[in-house]
């Protein structure tokens, strides 16, 4: 039995929702996401989830949206993130390894535009114990903070 196969047979096939441009979103404990790869400057196939922080039986308009939105803007929002990342980790002293590398990018997003509301992105990085989190309200950065061990 494939993931279609079961999901029908659990009656959740609206848990699932294919996007011609972004793939697959599913939903299977309330709150959808949409896993991917992105194109950084640095590094190419880097791994991006993309969730939603509410619960919602129907994948909301805004998410795909937000998600293009997010597209868009991701250089600004890389740079800004990785100025402030660098700030963390000169102020608290973090060890990093010779070469970065990105493990994961998480992004956190309500159901509404990004554009006016408060979302975040956790950056995990490669061989490293800390990660980092970053919270938006559109393009601005109202707070950061390391996740450390």
């Amino acid at each position: 039995m494939n993931f279609d196969e079961i999901l029908k047979f659990m009656g959740d096939q609206d848990r699932v929702y294919d996007d011609e441009r972004l793939g697959r979103y599913s939903s299977l404990s309330g709150l959808w996401r949409l896993d991917s790869l992105v194109d950084l400057p640095f590094q190419n196939d880097a791994q991006i989830t993309f969730e939603l922080v509410v619960e919602s039986k129907l994948l909301p308009d805004s998410m795909p949206k937000n998600i293009h939105w997010i597209e868009e803007h991701m250089g600004e929002i890389w740079n800004a993130a990785a100025a402030v990342i660098n700030e963390l980790i000169e102020a608290e002293h973090i060890q990093i390894p010779p070469a970065f590398s990105l493990g994961h990018l998480w992004v956190f997003i309500p159901d509404g535009p990004l554009q006016t509301a408060e979302w975040r992105v956790e950056i995990e990085p490669k061989d490293m114990i800390e990660s980092f989190e970053v919270v938006f309200n559109g393009l601005n950065i109202l707070r950061y903070a390391s996740l450390g061990p």
